[in-house]
């Protein structure tokens, strides 16, 4: 009947939406590669934003949530929100190399003073939207909302935890031309 149709229609849209996130993640680093005008800066964007995702999927293994197809969108829309703050931080490290062309060394704790509540702020009106599912009465849309503030919480964490510790460890990867 209807019952067996729909769970291999969930199925497959669940399947095409989570393979979909590698489509997504390779048009994000070709347009990150024009934007930054560097293989590498377009590289070094992408690792900070795979917390998210990896975090997301240890979170559903964990609470054994299926993946269904308002699961598996939150990958996508994580993606989106992580990248944004990713890309406006490296622009500005970008910014500021260029008006500083002789320094041998990555200026992060000026990065992070200039970005750090501009990035915070961001992921905290991200995180308030969101809450909003967390108090619907339909449980899908409740654990939809706690698995994005999640995701978002692990993005805020990746750029502002993960990309500045990678930037400090390895700073010859953006310095080199």
């Amino acid at each position: 009947g209807i019952g067996a149709v729909t769970h291999t229609s969930n199925e497959s849209l669940s399947r095409d939406l989570i393979f979909g996130f590698n489509a997504a993640m390779l048009w994000i680093v070709l347009i990150l590669v024009l934007v930054f005008r560097s293989v590498r800066w377009a590289l070094i964007s992408i690792i900070p934003n795979l917390v998210s995702p990896a975090l997301l999927l240890g979170a559903l293994v964990i609470s054994q949530t299926p993946i269904k197809p308002g699961i598996a969108i939150i990958f996508s829309i994580s993606l989106g929100i992580a990248f944004g703050n990713s890309i406006y931080i490296l622009l500005e490290l970008k910014d500021m190399l260029r008006r500083n062309p002789e320094t041998e060394k990555l200026p992060i704790v000026a990065l992070l003073n200039h970005e750090l509540g501009p990035c915070f702020n961001s992921a905290l009106a991200a995180i308030a939207t969101f809450s909003v599912f967390l108090f619907s009465s339909l449980s899908m849309n409740s654990v939809f909302g706690a698995f994005m503030i999640l995701s978002v919480i692990a993005g805020m964490c990746g750029d502002l935890l993960l990309l500045p510790s990678i930037l400090s460890l390895f700073p010859k990867l953006l310095l080199v031309s």
